[in-house]
């Protein structure tokens, strides 16, 4: 069926390369898709040759190389410079893979860890008001990033590195050029800032609740382009039931779905491929949910399911006397520990939670969010991104070809090295189980969607959307409609912005 692209052997003869990156010996997989567009159907075939940074030998003379950035808080992967190795596949591929690049230019990579993610703007910010080169690049939110970029000139444009090669397959294609503002791109995402796959989100479900029920293969239905938000709404109805018969519906019963509402609702818009808002020819953002029909059609089905019965079990709103006490952290994983307990058949997941699967005692397959409408067989399916963490420049930055030089090499070498890693994480170490799951990865990798609403302009966009499917009466009209001024006069305003701290500079 493979209409997208697939992950390709790497052969372990790609050395380490005088001038490119290097692939680790024994590694079995790495993956093109960074450099395709959602849905355009290539199959794509990378030669080990051709997957080089393309750098001169450089040397910096020991210089150490410091990047700021945050602890770990449970959503996303922080750590780029780990100390030192732990036996952790993720941590260790990061930490050897460091190392070659500290070899390969004399350099020492140095991580310096302070505050919360929200905190980092402000750090940046104040250094380079006072003049300080005090950091060379800067980890950091996207939508808290976007907002500097729009208070002054505090880090530098892709534009201004002039060692950074964004057409090579370790920089994400379709995201950068989601991302750019009238021609102008602020941060870019690339094969070494892994939040636009722990943001990854698509559907886990339950194979042996599947082969206990006697239902079709959900496999199929997706290779075949039948998967509909009809159908896992049909599925969903037939495995819902009130399992202690004490006529309540709470933690120990059995559902359709077990939902995070910012996770679950917006997927389906996304796995359709509707931005809230897109760009125009001049590469402007604007409001994209007025006068769009099939946005309100996705809308009012979802409404009209979430107000079934008791299809849908979301972990924000519903009874959980017996998870509540027990669960402690961010939602989605609340989701994964009531799915993990086999108390659904589908639930929302993204990237980085469904690790948490590892010890489920019962089989799961990975699928994506359905379509409003089928589509013809072998055709991809989209899965949202619902944010990044980009790495950022300083305008302080006294080396700009130093710096990007690093991240043209951390991006390469990532590309080869860790994310395969990241990958066999979830697909070989319990997570998933067989090839079908391997697929569908294969698939939502290759066919990213993202959406300036749900990560740039999520407060005015997305968020006041996101619960509405669950609210007591059907608002998504009258919503747009107070929305529409307001949304459209902070892009207005943004716009401007940007245009002002682009002339300051």
């Amino acid at each position: 069926m493979r209409k997208f692209v697939v992950f390709l052997i790497i052969s372990a003869a790609l050395a380490a390369m005088a001038a490119g990156c290097s692939k680790e010996a024994g590694e079995g997989k790495k993956t093109a898709t960074d450099s395709e567009s959602p849905g355009d159907g290539a199959d794509a075939v990378l030669e080990p040759d051709v997957v080089a940074d393309d750098l001169p030998a450089m040397d910096f003379g020991g210089y150490v190389f410091r990047t700021l950035t945050w602890p770990e808080e449970g959503g996303e992967h922080t750590i780029i410079a780990p100390e030192e190795q732990n036996g952790d596949i993720l941590n260790d591929s990061i930490y050897t893979t460091n190392k070659r690049v500290e070899e390969r230019f004399n350099v020492n990579l140095e991580e310096i860890i302070k505050g919360r993610y929200h905190e980092a703007p402000a750090m940046l910010k104040n250094a380079v008001q006072a003049g300080e080169d005090a950091y060379d690049m800067v980890l950091m939110v996207d939508r808290l990033a976007m907002d500097l970029a729009m208070s002054g000139r505090y880090f530098c444009s892709m534009n201004e590195l002039p060692n950074v090669d964004l057409a090579k397959p370790y920089w994400d294609k379709f995201i950068n050029e989601a991302l750019s503002i009238e021609g102008t791109l602020y941060f870019a995402s690339g094969a070494n800032m892994m939040g636009a796959l722990d943001y990854m989100c698509f559907l886990v479900y339950n194979k042996e609740m599947v082969k206990n029920e006697g239902m079709e293969n959900i496999h199929n239905l997706v290779q075949g382009g039948n998967w509909t938000m009809d159908k896992m709404y049909e599925l969903g109805r037939s495995v819902t039931r009130d399992v202690d018969g004490d006529g309540e519906y709470t933690d120990i019963d059995q559902y359709g779905v077990i939902i995070s509402t910012d996770y679950y609702y917006p997927s389906f818009w996304y796995a359709n491929r509707i931005p809230l808002i897109a760009k125009d020819e001049n590469d402007l953002p604007y409001f994209n949910v007025p006068g769009n029909d099939k946005l309100f059609d996705i809308f009012n089905k979802q409404y009209d399911f979430a107000h079934e019965g008791n299809v849908e079990f979301n972990v924000l709103t519903d009874k959980m006397p017996h998870y509540a006490g027990s669960v402690s952290g961010h939602p989605i994983g609340i989701v994964m520990r009531i799915f993990a307990d086999g108390r659904s058949l589908f639930a929302s997941s993204s990237m980085y939670t469904v690790q948490a699967l590892r010890a489920m005692d019962a089989d799961y397959g990975i699928i994506p969010y359905p379509t409003y409408e089928g589509q013809p067989a072998g055709e991809p399916y989209a899965a949202r991104v619902t944010g990044l963490i980009p790495l950022v420049v300083p305008t302080t930055n006294s080396d700009l070809p130093m710096t990007s030089a690093l991240m043209e090499a951390l991006a390469c070498e990532y590309y080869l090295n860790v994310i395969p890693k990241y990958y066999d994480l979830v697909v070989q170490e319990k997570a998933t189980r067989d090839d079908e799951s391997r697929d569908m990865l294969d698939m939502l990798i290759a066919n990213r969607f993202f959406d300036l609403g749900d990560s740039i302009w999520m407060n005015d966009a997305r968020a006041p959307y996101s619960g509405l499917a669950a609210a007591k009466s059907n608002t998504f009209v009258s919503t747009t409609e107070k929305l529409e001024k307001k949304v459209n006069g902070t892009l207005e305003k943004s716009i401007a912005a940007f245009r002002e701290a682009n002339e300051a500079g």
